[in-house]
């Protein structure tokens, strides 16, 4: 909660008002007072429940995001043929599509192939 200028104004008439203005500057040093221990009082608490809860829940989570991360890989490798299967239900009625996705799989075997030749055969050369 944030107090702008015009609340502190209609703040500080109402206690002249209510006080008088012999008694508000005891009271307004009272005040301030009382409001800085409580923002240091705060300050505390926060601290505090950043070193006990904070920080050491950070530390757990460390090891459990270690562990989760197989199984997000394993996620991977389920979903791929799910996807595979999807495609190739949605490609039945569009012959054209299907005929394409083959093709384009087929040049990327030819390609891995023959760069297993190269390697193959610049191999052979070295010995």
């Amino acid at each position: 909660m944030r107090i702008g200028t015009s609340e502190l104004v209609v703040i500080f008439i109402v206690a002249l008002l209510v006080l008088g203005p012999e008694k508000v500057p005891k009271y307004a040093k009272k005040a301030g007072k009382f409001l800085s221990s409580i923002k240091v009082y705060a300050d505390k608490l926060s601290e505090d429940i950043n070193d006990s809860v904070v920080e050491p829940l950070e530390e757990v989570q460390k090891p459990l995001k270690k562990a989760v991360e197989p199984l997000k890989d394993i996620s991977k490798d389920i979903n791929k043929p799910i996807k595979d299967i999807k495609k190739s239900v949605s490609d039945i009625g569009n012959p054209q599509k299907r005929v394409e996705s083959i093709t384009s799989e087929t040049d990327e075997e030819t390609e891995n192939t023959a760069e297993v030749k190269e390697h193959l055969s610049s191999e052979n050369e070295v010995l």
